[in-house]
């Protein structure tokens, strides 16, 4: 059972930090992207990051 939660926890943070290093890469490879393009990744990068949680959550209520 706490192998699961392992498991889970684990693929969130690397969901979250992939998010994250994507963000920053593509910030540091287009240096003269427009702000709203940079804005769509980040805000891209939120709703998967939410889903992501909403599912944990859910794998978690529905073990208990």
């Amino acid at each position: 059972m706490n192998f699961l939660y392992l498991s889970w926890g684990r693929r969130l943070a690397r969901s979250l930090s992939l998010s994250l290093n994507t963000a920053w890469l593509s910030n540091r490879l287009s240096p003269l992207s427009s702000p709203s393009s940079l804005f769509r990744l980040q805000h891209e990068n939120l709703i998967k990051q939410r889903y992501d949680y909403i599912r944990f959550l859910k794998f978690i209520t529905s073990v208990c």
